[in-house]
């Protein structure tokens, strides 16, 4: 093979010629996924492992800071629905809506950098631009008031009732602690908008009918209801151990799923780093989309015609603001030195791409 033909061979080829061995090995379709989960890329990933599907099981190698929860869940079903199981192998950030989809996972494989994150929506903070909070915050905060309301309430009446030697009764030490705690709280529960409320409350019950629909037996009993309320912010870190608490299965990845990270490595946080999604079934060559497909356009990004540009909105919008990327140390470049020349599907075979 002369130094042009092998200069002009695809990374993404000589990926897949290093997959396919240890996919066929394994008996498991190997897919990746990389960037925001959003509306347009799930379509196209569905129609993807329909059409390329080699084997009853799969495993999906995905890092994402997360997107809209409306994708994650067909993305979910869609492996759902083509794979006898499903195993979710995380090696860097698999956060947010990005955790959803490792509710409908047979199985999770972590490595001791991996990370996954709670669910708990995040809403656009009104009247600012580009501010986010959790979903969790307001009802939180009316938790908050009723707890110290009450306690107010209370002080006030024992202090009525104790300093005056019992000589007030109970009946009016009541009615003053009541108007006394009325009084200062108030003001406060004025300001709350119930319109609001709403908003959040129907809002915060997008991820856990989701995940009721999709979790599967390797979720524990109290697991979903931990990772929508249990944590305190939404860029708490869920590792291996910690997930072991919300999980059945979660394991160390084998020595196969080590190479298979490896591998992939270099590719995967390269596009996780852009506003781009990549996806693609590593261990299948590329076969012409199904017809239900999106129509392929290449945007010219190291030639690889696998990623969609998104906004990161989907249908209810993002479930969270983008977090920086987590910090992981740096592999070695795959050595691509066995990888042979064949020849470049056309774009219409090769195509997974979308405009914004």
């Amino acid at each position: 093979m002369s130094s042009d033909s092998e200069a002009r061979v695809d990374p993404l080829d000589k990926l897949r010629v290093r997959v396919a061995p240890i996919a066929d090995k394994i008996k498991h379709d190997v897919v990746a996924y990389a960037g925001d989960i959003v509306q347009g890329p799930d379509r196209a990933f569905a129609g993807m492992i329909k059409a390329r599907k080699r084997h009853d099981d799969v495993i999906l190698i995905l890092a994402t800071q997360g997107g809209s929860a409306d994708a994650a869940y067909r993305i979910a079903r869609a492996l759902q629905r083509n794979y006898r199981s499903f195993t979710l192998c995380v090696d860097t950030g698999c956060k947010s809506a990005g955790t959803l989809i490792a509710l409908a996972a047979d199985s999770i494989v972590m490595s001791d950098c991996a990370e996954l994150g709670p669910l708990d929506v995040q809403l656009a903070k009104p009247d600012e631009l580009a501010e986010w909070t959790s979903g969790l915050t307001p009802i939180q905060g009316l938790s908050t008031l009723r707890q110290q309301t009450f306690k107010y309430f209370e002080n006030y009446f024992l202090d009525i009732r104790l300093r005056s030697q019992l000589q007030v009764t109970t009946k009016t030490a009541l009615d003053v602690a009541a108007k006394m705690a009325t009084g200062l709280f108030q003001p406060i529960f004025e300001q709350i908008d119930p319109m609001r409320l709403g908003e959040v409350q129907r809002a915060m019950t997008i991820a856990h009918d989701y995940g009721m629909r999709l979790a599967r037996e390797n979720v524990k009993s109290n697991g979903l209801a931990r990772l929508i309320a249990d944590y305190p912010s939404h860029g708490f870190v869920i590792d291996r151990d910690e997930a072991m608490e919300l999980f059945e299965i979660v394991r160390e990845p084998s020595e196969e799923e080590v190479a298979l990270i490896e591998l992939s490595y270099d590719l995967l946080s390269h596009w996780d780093e852009t506003d781009k999604v990549f996806f693609d079934v590593l261990s299948s060559p590329v076969n012409p989309l199904p017809p239900s497909s999106p129509s392929p356009q290449t945007n010219g990004a190291a030639n690889v015609n696998h990623s969609i540009e998104g906004d990161g909105k989907g249908d209810h919008g993002p479930t969270r603001p983008r977090q920086p990327k987590s910090v992981r140390p740096a592999r070695p470049a795959a050595d691509t030195s066995e990888a042979k020349s064949s020849k470049r599907p056309s774009k219409a075979e090769e195509g997974h791409s979308l405009p914004r």
